[in-house]
């Protein structure tokens, strides 16, 4: 199942701090080896929030077929830097931002720390994992054709 991570601020943000935003989530597309798809960050026009996408896991990419406890792994790996990057971005330009998945309300970062809510998320997917932190490079490699 294809699964995003989505973000969008809570308040309209500025033109000028949106374009820097954004060009910041543009260095981090290149930054980062993403698992399934990049930090994606627009500003929507009718009420001038930022808004962005991520999906964060590869199920319905084609043929690609990839262990659970590697997904799971990569998974809590991309989640865990997209709300890193939003929380920095938060403490910096002062920008609150709530996130969902397939459109439940799974948190929010306010003051650049994320809530209790968020946390707990973030725990469901990141604790019992059955493979280290120091197996992603591993993963990644493994898995290089999920980009092609």
């Amino acid at each position: 199942m294809s699964i995003t991570l989505d973000y969008q601020s809570v308040d309209p943000v500025p033109e000028p701090t949106a374009a820097l935003m954004i060009r910041h989530a543009v260095q981090l597309v290149d930054e980062h080896d993403w698992w399934a798809e990049p930090i994606s960050l627009d500003l929507r026009q009718r009420d001038r929030r930022l808004q962005g996408s991520t999906r964060i896991r590869l199920g319905g990419y084609g043929l690609v077929e990839v262990p659970r406890d590697e997904e799971a792994l990569m998974v809590c790996r991309d989640t865990r830097f997209v709300v890193s990057s939003l929380a920095r971005w938060s403490s910096k330009y002062g920008i609150s931002w709530t996130l969902s998945e397939i459109g439940t309300d799974i948190g929010s970062i306010v003051g650049g720390k994320p809530d209790e809510k968020l946390a707990r998320y973030i725990a469901g997917l990141c604790t019992n994992l059955k493979l280290p932190a120091s197996a992603e490079a591993d993963v990644l490699k493994k898995h290089e054709a999920r980009k092609y």
